[in-house]
């Protein structure tokens, strides 16, 4: 008889209020027995105010996920993180890992990106998002500040609920195609935030590009199966999941 949770379960610290696209993007692409178990934060929409109070709970969403016994935990929302700084991701971190003890690795999406994007040895990179433009501007910021060159950086003016009423299928491919054609010498694609669709474009961009393409949603599972120790092999999805992930208990910077 198969178990649930055969492979273990990803936390998963989700921002806004309601979800629907980051779900069904997460349950696509993980192997059949690795599930996520997901905490929202509460945020109404993409303002500073917003950003504080959906902050100040982060802690308490990260200790119930322990209390479910998740193997590991990751922080997302790069709006939020990237509101504070560039590197405040490293903060949060350290700060959500003493909420849960040392038994469950924590991360955030930020410094997994980061990771991937140097896993790939990217150094010029092509931002695409749904993003307003002070986020886009800060999420840049964050690029930046770890020695990458931002060649195109491509947002919408989006409210939260915008992003995944008013994006279809091929909305992450078509901005970053036409960011290709105005930067053909880019390293990597940056598919950013999970709430509009992204993964089912990443090896359809790839194939036309041939550059490689990140997620936050594929770098967090990059990160994930190497942490919980599982061999799944993930194809159509992107060349991230040929490379060796980062060990676990390294701090990403």
């Amino acid at each position: 008889m198969d178990r649930y949770r055969s492979k273990g379960s990803i936390g998963l610290i989700v921002p806004p209020r309601c979800n629907e696209t980051v779900l069904e993007e997460a349950f696509r692409i993980r192997p059949a027995g690795l599930t996520w178990c997901v905490a929202s934060l509460g945020l109404p929409e993409l303002t500073e105010r917003d950003f504080d109070r959906a902050l100040e709970a982060t802690e308490t969403a990260a200790h119930e996920l322990a209390l479910r016994k998740t193997n590991v935990i990751v922080q997302t929302g790069l709006p939020l993180q990237v509101a504070r700084g560039p590197k405040y991701y490293l903060e949060l971190t350290s700060r959500l890992q003493a909420a849960v003890g040392p038994d469950i690795p924590v991360e955030t999406d930020a410094g997994l990106v980061i990771e991937a994007l140097r896993t790939l040895g990217a150094r010029r990179i092509s931002f695409i998002s749904p993003y307003q433009k002070p986020i886009v501007d800060n999420s840049v910021r964050m690029l930046e500040a770890h020695g990458l060159e931002v060649v195109s950086a491509k947002g919408e003016e989006l409210r939260l609920a915008e992003l995944i009423s008013e994006l279809h299928f091929d909305s992450a491919y078509e901005k970053a195609m036409a960011s290709f054609r105005e930067q053909p010498g880019t390293d990597a694609f940056y598919l950013s935030c999970p709430q509009w669709p992204v993964v089912g474009s990443v090896e359809r961009i790839e194939r036309e590009t041939g550059k490689p393409v990140v997620t936050q949603l594929t770098a967090i599972l990059w990160w994930a199966l190497a942490a919980i120790g599982l061999p799944d092999r993930i194809t159509g999805y992107g060349r991230l999941f040929d490379e060796p992930a980062p060990r676990v208990g390294r701090q990403l910077a």
